[in-house]
């Protein structure tokens, strides 16, 4: 397929026509107030990993705006999703104050109102109310109309997610292709490794957008072109979006894979004669230290074992090929489970990077997923929270503690992660260039940005907006 035959909605992006996005989109108070009321109530949200939910009481409650809402692991081991408010006063129930829109913990055999005493069974019935017979003959004020108010919700993917919507479509339905692509991975079998939320000065969809294309890496991370460069492909599935690179393909012998690529990274493309397997080792070593996510010690191991094992002058896709092989002979090694469906193929086909409307966003690899949550933090349109996961493959019963660290700006974030932090040089910059006299709107490109540009059209869908201007 050529470049340029980019994929929207089903229709090649040729056949659509061209769309500045307003810039309004991303700073103005009444297209925030539309989100809220038009869209956020209405999409599958990510809300927590299943590992987080372990015993009978563990509960984990997320901010969506002006909603709060909690799950809650039941007596018999199945979930219950509620809105985090309490039927009497409307007082949060669990309400973390450090402004990262999250709590956990274990709420015992009930959920309690720290306001007025109020306690509901953790299935949401209501179990007490002081001085409960004041309320008798009162309408609106049974048992079953003060119980709390449930949430649809269901899981995919090692995760918990939520729909405000009660007839909103099931939510494998919801995801379209996506977990065509990704459920080789397992990565319902991946644990955290670790989880960071950062308050950003910027609309939610300026973050989004910077890990929606892979367009900016010539401009921000500079690091990783020094062996040449292959440009992305950008594709839509529905109201979700893709990018990735062509396969690489090449005749490297009978036990080599036609279709290869190493980690979420594109083939070297320069033309000269390179040492291969330095190249993907050392691109191994630069993510672990700088990106901490996308490879693990495993990918780095299993490269270094290349050198051992083919020539210096061997060719890229032998190379990648061998790396794929010594990575799952590690994985046997070390008594981790490979997924069945994992193959060169899958891995070229899924690519780099999913977005699933509206605000979440998975990069897979060999050894786990990156995956980003982006949130209003309030009804405040250029304030959001960013949630950032690394979630990896594990020996059985080996994985560590679950942590979860909070950046109340990104300048507490700083010397955390040298790669994200190339990324967020740009945001700040960027929200404060919407604002300008001087710039109409975002000219994201056909073929390497389509994601995006499909992103703000489905979004201006569930506004119920005119897009085509």
């Amino acid at each position: 397929m050529d470049r340029r035959d980019g994929v929207l909605g089903g229709h090649k992006a040729a056949e659509t026509p061209y769309w500045i996005t307003p810039k309004e989109d991303n700073y103005s108070r009444e297209f925030a107030k539309l989100e809220d009321e038009r869209m956020w109530g209405k999409v599958w949200l990510i809300f927590c990993r299943e590992q987080e939910l372990k015993n009978p009481g563990d509960f984990v409650s997320v901010d969506f705006v002006r909603d709060s809402i909690m799950v809650v692991k039941q007596q018999d081991g199945s979930l219950r999703a509620f809105y985090n408010i309490c039927q009497h006063r409307g007082r949060k129930l669990k309400a973390g104050g450090d402004g990262r829109g999250y709590m956990s913990g274990n709420t015992g055999s009930s959920i309690r109102c720290s306001y007025h005493a109020w306690r509901w069974d953790i299935d949401g019935a209501l179990e007490y109310v002081v001085d409960e017979h004041d309320y008798d003959g009162h309408a609106g004020c049974s048992r079953k109309d003060m119980a709390l108010r449930p949430v649809r919700f269901d899981t995919w993917g090692g995760w918990v997610w939520v729909n405000m919507d009660p007839d909103a479509k099931p939510l494998r339905e919801y995801l379209g292709s996506v977990p065509q692509f990704l459920d080789p991975y397992e990565f319902e079998t991946c644990k955290i490794a670790w989880h960071k939320t950062v308050i950003f000065p910027c609309n939610w969809k300026t973050v989004l957008e910077a890990f929606n294309e892979g367009y900016h890496v010539e401009g921000t991370h500079t690091q990783i072109t020094k062996n040449g460069w292959q440009p992305t492909i950008s594709r839509a599935y529905g109201d979700h979006g893709w990018f990735g690179y062509e396969a690489v393909t090449a005749e490297a012998g009978p036990d080599a894979a036609d279709t290869v690529r190493v980690g979420s990274g594109a083939a070297p493309t320069r033309e000269v004669q390179v040492d291969f397997r330095k190249i993907i080792y050392e691109a191994q070593v630069e993510a672990l230290e700088t990106l901490k996510c996308l490879c693990s010690e495993y990918s780095v191991e299993a490269a270094r074992r290349l050198s051992a094992v083919l020539p210096a002058d061997a060719p890229y896709p032998q190379v990648a090929a061998k790396n794929l092989e010594l990575h799952q002979q590690l994985y046997k090694e070390l008594g981790i489970e490979w997924p069945k469906g994992m193959t060169p193929q899958v891995i070229q086909e899924a690519g780099t990077d999913w977005h699933v409307f509206p605000n979440q966003i998975g990069l897979p690899a060999i050894d786990g997923i990156e995956w980003y949550r982006l949130r209003p933090n309030g009804d405040h349109p250029e304030s959001c929270i960013f949630d950032v996961w690394w979630l990896q493959r594990y020996p059985e019963g080996k994985e560590p503690p679950i942590q979860h660290d909070f950046y109340p700006t990104p300048d507490d974030f700083r010397g955390e992660n040298p790669f994200l932090e190339q990324d967020f040089a740009n945001l700040i910059a960027v929200q404060q260039g919407m604002h300008s006299r001087g710039f109409d709107g975002q000219r994201t490109n056909p073929v390497q940005e389509l994601a995006i540009s499909n992103f703000h059209r489905a979004l201006h869908r569930y506004l119920g907006l005119d897009q085509e201007k």
